[in-house]
């Protein structure tokens, strides 16, 4: 009897301490995602309180943290992504996107904890731009992660709507980044499998690079002019050819060439957003 009830008790003992790691587990569970709940928030907070939309010239502003730029329900992990809204509320006249081969897809924790957009090497965005001027002066800002190389040249994170193409900002195969406008002009390290915030200032003749706030020399990358129709993603979007891997969770385009001041500004604003350090 006396064995009886010490294995009875030894019973009682596993399953209260059972009990006890299956209500730690449940609060740890429920403490992260509260932390992402709250991650998610302070993003959104900082998008609709930046600057960014104040700013002149504002011509395209995707992001991936509001409620309005998808479909909503499409804006769950591992959903095909069909549209991604253009945010510009400075404008009634805002750039629609198209995907162009398969879809990309939502990922509910990508950068640091927050949203953002996958590509997989065979499928982009068309995007369609309302009023925006076919000249050599445009300031572009870009947060993502670039996963994998698909080609001997690289990736195309961003191009005309052509092949080949007359503007691009491409990811070339030794890890830097790149414009292209009739000239290619290198700059900035960007490693596979870290995210980054790039901003590139295409002056023609004074074009440069800026990555996490490190900025290249400035230089000539060339005359061409982007159309009103472009590529997110790149490449022939429609087979692996020079198309993105990885995760693109910003994307902002100002119709002119942005002062210092104005760079610097939404570049702090992307940093605290998004958790990158700039130097």
């Amino acid at each position: 009897m006396e064995n009886f009830y010490k294995k009875a008790f030894s019973l009682v003992e596993i399953s209260v301490v059972i009990l006890i790691i299956g209500i730690l587990i449940a609060g740890v569970s429920q403490g992260i995602d509260l932390y992402q709940d709250m991650r998610l928030a302070t993003a959104r907070s900082l998008t609709q309180n930046s600057r960014v939309g104040r700013i002149k010239d504002l011509a395209l502003w995707l992001e991936s943290t509001q409620e309005i730029s998808f479909l909503k329900n499409e804006a769950r992990d591992g959903v095909a992504v069909t549209k991604w809204n253009d945010i510009n509320l400075s404008s009634i006249d805002r750039a629609t996107t198209s995907v162009l081969g398969t879809a990309p897809v939502y990922r509910q924790s990508a950068i640091n904890g927050l949203p953002a957009i996958q590509f997989s090497g065979n499928g982009c965005y068309s995007i369609s731009h309302v009023g925006i001027t076919n000249n050599g002066l445009k300031t572009f800002f870009a947060v993502f992660l670039e996963t994998a190389k698909n080609t001997s040249s690289g990736s195309y994170l961003y191009d005309n709507l052509s092949y080949p193409p007359q503007f691009a900002f491409i990811l070339p195969i030794n890890q830097t980044g790149q414009i292209y406008a009739g000239t290619p002009l290198n700059g900035g390290s960007i490693p596979l499998n870290k995210p980054h915030l790039v901003t590139i200032v295409h002056n023609v003749d004074n074009s440069f690079f800026r990555v996490n706030g490190v900025q290249t020399s400035t230089a000539n990358s060339g005359p061409n002019v982007m159309n009103s129709a472009t590529r997110l993603g790149g490449g022939l979007c429609s087979n692996i050819d020079n198309t993105f891997f990885g995760y693109i969770a910003e994307f902002i385009i100002f119709d002119r060439v942005l002062n210092a001041k104005e760079y610097l500004d939404v570049e702090t604003y992307l940093s605290k957003k998004w958790a990158i350090k700039i130097n």
